[in-house]
């Protein structure tokens, strides 16, 4: 069962050829509360830094990466959601999130598959 009200913060595609990117800084904390268009964090590639910008408002729950890790485009790297969330479903976003990462096993929306139909 998904919450909708649970937003996946994940790592923005900034060009074509952006495979992956850095958390810099992390502007929030866990437990802030978070208006939409608020600097969430810098974002750092191998040609541009600049600061993602929520598209949401809530309570940020959880910072899945610490700063300064490499995570691929479209990796959640944060988790934001109301305060009446239960922390269960929050951790079991977290823990889904890691084991993504982990894997490597990431669903990037913003490009074409390619490989067998």
């Amino acid at each position: 069962m998904t919450n909708d009200q649970i937003q996946r913060v994940t790592m923005p595609k900034w060009g074509l050829s952006m495979k992956s990117g850095e958390v810099t800084e992390w502007f929030v904390s866990e437990g802030d509360e978070l208006e939409e268009g608020q600097d969430v964090a810098e974002i750092g590639t191998d040609k541009i830094t600049g600061a993602l910008e929520s598209t949401w408002s809530g309570v940020v729950r959880a910072l899945v990466v610490e700063a300064n890790v490499d995570v691929p485009v479209g990796g959640t790297i944060a988790v934001v959601a109301p305060a009446d969330v239960p922390q269960e479903e929050i951790d079991a976003v977290v823990t889904e999130a890691k084991e993504q990462l982990a894997s490597g096993a990431i669903e990037d929306e913003s490009s074409p598959k390619a490989g067998p139909p």
